[in-house]
C-alpha cells in the first residue's frame, strides 16, 4: 500500500470504538461502554483532534468516512453532554462544515447547463454503461432538496450523481444478476469475484477498510458527498426503498443494542442492522424452499457442505435447552453458509444458476456485506461506502430471493 493510502494511525485510533467502563454506578459505567462513549474517549485519551486534523487537510476523501459518525454523535446529544469533548472536536467539526459549504442546490437553468457540458465529456460514457438518458438524470437533479453539487469539482460531482442515479435504474430495469449489470456495478463498486481472506483490520477499522475499498477498484468520489445529499441521491435512486420484509418464521432478528445511548448514537449503523437481519430471514426461506422443492425437506442432511449440517444441528440443540422456540435447520445457519450451501456444486446446477447465473456473482454478493454484518452485529459505525454496498446488494438479492 502507498503511503497517500496508508490508513494513518491518529485516524485508526480516533475511529476504533474501543475502551474500558470506568468504576461508577451502573448507569455511568454502561455509559462509559457504550460505542458513542468510547469514540468520546479514543479522541480525548489518545489526543488525537490536531492530527486527525491534519489527515484530513491532507487527504479530503477521509471527510466522507468522519463525517458520518460524528454526525450521529452530534445528533445524539453527545456534544451537548459532554462539553470538553465538544471543544476538543471543534476544529475537526468546524473543517468538515467547511467542506460541506462548498455543495450547492443548484438550479433550473444550472442543471441543464452542466447536463449539456457533462454529455459533451468523455464521462458521460456512464449513461449508456447504465442504460440511462440524461433526461432522466436532470429529472432526478431537479428533485433534489439537499446541496449536492461540488462547487470546486462540477464535472466530477455531476458524474458521481450521473453513476448513483444509473446504479439505481439498470437495477429497476435489468435482472439484478445479468452479466451487463454486474459488470457495470465492478466499474463503480470494485470487483469483488475473488475469494477475499479478510483481514481484523479490515473488518474492524474504517480507514483500513476504505483503503481496502479503493484497492479492490471501488470509486470513493461516489459518496464523496454531505450526508444529507447522500441519503437523498440513494432514495431519488430507488437504492433505499422500504427494506426486505421480515420473515419470522425463519428466525428472530439478533436483538439490537440493550443501551439507548448505543441506539441513539449509531443511527446508521442500527438501520443497516435492521436491513441485513431483514435480508438473511428471506434468504433462509429462499434457501429452505428451493432447496425442498428438488431435494424434499429432509434436504439439509444430504446437501450440505461437509460438517455444515452437524454444526446447524448443534446451534439448534443448544437454543431449545435455554428454552428458545425452534425454528427450521437452517435459521441456524451463519451468514457465510449460505453461499456455500448455493455454490456446492449440485446445488448450483441444480437449484441456484437459474437466479444467480454465475457462482462469482454469489461471492461477489455476499462478501460485499460481508464487512458491513460483521460491524453491525458489534455495533461499530458504518461509512456511506457500506451503506451504499449494503442498498445495492440488498435490492439485488431481494429482487431474485423475494417469494
Amino acid at each position: 500500500m502507498d503511503e497517500k493510502n496508508k490508513p494513518n494511525k491518529a485516524m485508526l485510533s480516533a475511529l476504533k470504538f474501543h475502551g474500558q467502563s470506568r468504576d461508577a454506578l451502573e448507569a455511568s459505567r454502561r455509559l462509559a461502554d457504550s460505542p458513542a462513549m468510547k469514540a468520546v474517549k479514543a479522541f480525548q485519551e489518545n489526543s488525537s483532534v490536531n492530527r486527525l486534523l491534519e489527515s484530513l487537510e491532507r487527504d479530503e476523501r477521509l471527510m466522507r468516512i468522519v463525517q458520518g459518525p460524528l454526525e450521529d454523535l452530534r445528533r445524539a446529544g453527545i456534544f451537548d453532554r459532554d462539553s470538553v469533548f465538544q471543544e476538543q472536536l471543534r476544529p475537526v467539526l468546524q473543517r468538515i462544515d467547511a467542506f460541506n459549504s462548498r455543495y450547492t442546490l443548484p438550479d433550473v437553468s444550472t442543471t441543464v447547463r452542466i447536463m449539456q457540458e457533462f454529455q459533451q465529456s468523455p464521462a458521460a460514457e456512464a449513461l449508456a454503461r447504465y442504460a440511462t438518458r440524461a433526461d432522466e438524470i436532470q429529472r432526478a437533479m431537479g428533485s433534489m432538496h439537499t446541496p449536492w453539487l461540488d462547487e470546486q469539482q462540477n464535472l466530477r460531482s455531476v458524474t458521481s450523481f450521473v453513476e448513483m442515479q444509473g446504479i439505481g435504474r439498470i437495477l429497476e430495469k435489468m435482472p439484478a444478476f445479468d452479466g451487463t449489470v454486474c459488470a457495470a456495478l465492478r466499474t463503480d463498486l470494485g470487483d469483488w469475484r475473488d475469494k477475499i481472506d479478510w483481514q481484523e483490520l479490515e473488518l474492524t477499522d474504517l480507514v483500513a477498510r476504505e483503503a481496502f475499498y479503493v484497492g479492490l477498484g471501488f470509486d470513493p468520489s461516489l459518496t464523496n458527498t454531505p450526508a444529507p445529499a447522500f441519503q437523498e441521491s440513494t432514495k431519488i435512486a430507488g437504492l433505499q426503498r422500504e427494506p426486505p420484509p421480515l420473515v419470522v418464521a425463519y428466525g428472530e432478528p439478533a436483538p439490537r443494542a440493550e443501551n439507548d445511548d448505543d441506539e441513539e448514537a449509531l443511527i446508521c449503523t442500527n438501520r443497516a442492522h435492521d436491513w441485513l437481519q431483514r435480508l438473511e430471514s428471506q434468504l433462509r426461506k429462499f434457501i429452505d424452499h428451493r432447496m425442498t422443492e428438488v431435494y424434499g425437506p429432509d434436504w439439509p442432511k444430504h446437501q450440505l457442505p461437509n460438517g455444515v449440517y452437524e454444526q446447524w444441528v448443534k446451534k439448534r440443540e443448544a437454543a431449545l435447552k435455554s428454552g428458545r422456540q425452534p425454528f427450521p435447520l437452517i435459521a441456524y445457519a451463519d451468514f457465510t453458509d449460505y453461499a456455500q450451501v448455493i455454490c456446492k456444486k449440485d446445488n448450483w446446477q441444480q437449484v441456484f444458476s437459474r437466479y444467480f447465473v454465475r457462482m462469482e456473482n454469489v461471492r461477489e454478493s455476499f462478501q460485499r456485506l460481508h464487512p458491513i454484518r460483521v460491524d453491525t452485529m458489534h455495533a461499530r459505525p458504518i461509512t456511506q461506502d457500506d451503506q451504499l454496498l449494503l442498498f445495492v446488494e440488498v435490492k439485488r438479492l431481494t429482487s431474485v430471493t423475494l417469494i
